[in-house]
């Protein structure tokens, strides 16, 4: 279990005109993608923001020993990463900490369900991160196109 996002983009007409030029690794672009995705996610932890940049709701723990919300140990925090599809047609960036879903989205937890999470939605792509990625797509493509 855990939390996942898959990102991916329809660039077939650009992957076909580059076939033809030769066979071009969408791969590293991708990686770049996901390793910049990565360092979002680190920074929304950082400064305690979900991905619109709304802050977090405080955790009790956090607010009882003077912490950050969803940082105790790091653990969930450091369990985001990506990987890139084999064929290099995208990426999936996300968690396999089985906490990341019931903080992402909130809901019930606890013995009898009785605790109820508030969502604190770390992941995720705002307009900032779309622009960072069509740069990111963009610089890519004018550095392996002639």
């Amino acid at each position: 279990m855990g939390l996942s996002l898959k990102y991916s983009i329809d660039d077939k007409a650009a992957r076909e005109f580059l076939k033809r030029l030769g066979n071009v690794d969408t791969a590293p672009m991708f990686d770049e993608i996901g390793a910049y995705l990565d360092s979002e996610v680190a920074l929304r932890f950082a400064q305690s923001i979900d991905w619109e940049g709304n802050p977090l709701q405080p955790s009790q723990r956090a607010e009882r020993e003077g912490g950050k919300t969803l940082v105790d140990f790091g653990h969930l925090r450091d369990s985001y990463t990506h990987n890139v599809f084999a064929d290099g047609s995208g990426v999936e960036h996300g968690s396999n900490s089985i906490y990341a879903a019931i903080h992402q989205f909130g809901g019930k937890t606890g013995r009898n369900l009785a605790v109820e999470m508030p969502i604190r939605a770390v992941m995720g792509i705002n307009a900032d991160d779309e622009a960072e990625i069509d740069g990111i797509v963009e610089d890519y493509y004018r550095a392996v196109m002639p």
